[in-house]
Order: structure tokens, then C-alpha cells, then sequence
């Protein structure tokens, strides 16, 4: 498989490359608290279907829960934050490269290029490009944390209680 790709992705869209692995790393953490949230409905739902009426554990534990998501949700504002401040400053970036190329380019090649097509990759592909690809792998990245730590914790949960 050609990954080819991924190393022009990262040369043309992304310079600070710390930056981008510190989302990863951000998607992470947004994993773990969804996972805490997640962890904590099970037993809440169990001690609500045994006990007759709400126990003070039962309220101690939905709290938590609402608590989790509350604290996610909040860490989430702060990622969405992050996020597009990133995006913001590698678009701008584009258009600083793409601007430059055409002022300080070839005259004879750039001549050639229409000025209505120069307008359509400052104002349409390069945000289209941040739009539909950087935002989007940063928002699968958060999805693929959240969805591979619940799928651990669920094996892990219903193996061991099966070997029980």
C-alpha cells in the first residue's frame, strides 16, 4: 500500500507537526472520558434494575455519570476550540503559499493560469481541501479513540465476567 499520500498531506498542509500529533493525543483524552461515562452507565443500570426505589448509591452513581458527560462535553467545546484554530492557521497558511507563488512565481507560467481559476484556489479549493479533509481526519481520529477504547472495555467487561 502506497502511503505516499500521507507524506504530501503532511508537507503541503501541515508544517507544525507537533501540533497536529497534540490533537491525537487531545482525541485521546475525549476518549477516556467518553469511556467513563460509558463505564459508569452499566452499573448504574444494574443497581437501578435490582434495587426497588433510588438508593443513595444509585444518585451518587448517576451523578457521576452526568458529571462524565458534562466534563467531556466542556472538553470537547475546548478540542472544537483547538481544532479550528488549527485549521484556521494552516488555511491561511495555503493561501499565503498560493498568493506568494503567484506573485513571485514564473511570469510566463502564471500568466497562463486564468485570474478567475487563481480566485478559485484561494476562495474554494484550499478551504474546501481544510473543510473536507484535516477537519474531518482530526474528527475520525476523536471517533476512532472513542470507539476503540469502548470496544476494549466491553470485551474486556463481558470476557471476565463469562470467565466468572
Amino acid at each position: 500500500m502506497d502511503l505516499g499520500w500521507q507524506r504530501k498531506f503532511f508537507k503541503y498542509f501541515i508544517n507544525d507537526k507537533k501540533s497536529f500529533f497534540k490533537y491525537f493525543a487531545l482525541s485521546f483524552v475525549v476518549g477516556i472520558l467518553e469511556l467513563f461515562g460509558v463505564a459508569l452507565t452499566y452499573p448504574f443500570i444494574n443497581r437501578l434494575l435490582s434495587s426497588n426505589g433510588m438508593k443513595q448509591e444509585s444518585v451518587i452513581l448517576g451523578t457521576l455519570i452526568i458529571t462524565a458527560f458534562i466534563v467531556k462535553n466542556i472538553f470537547m467545546i475546548f478540542y472544537n476550540y483547538l481544532q479550528a484554530e488549527f485549521t484556521k492557521n494552516c488555511e491561511l497558511d495555503l493561501v499565503k503559499k498560493f498568493n506568494n507563488y503567484f506573485i513571485n512565481g514564473d511570469y510566463s507560467a502564471i500568466t497562463k493560469i486564468p485570474f478567475a481559476k487563481k480566485g478559485h484556489i484561494l476562495s474554494f479549493l484550499i478551504p474546501n481541501a481544510i473543510n473536507n479533509y484535516l477537519i474531518r481526519i482530526l474528527n475520525l481520529n476523536v471517533n476512532i479513540f472513542i470507539f476503540a477504547l469502548i470496544i476494549t472495555f466491553l470485551f474486556i467487561k463481558f470476557f471476565t465476567k463469562c470467565n466468572q
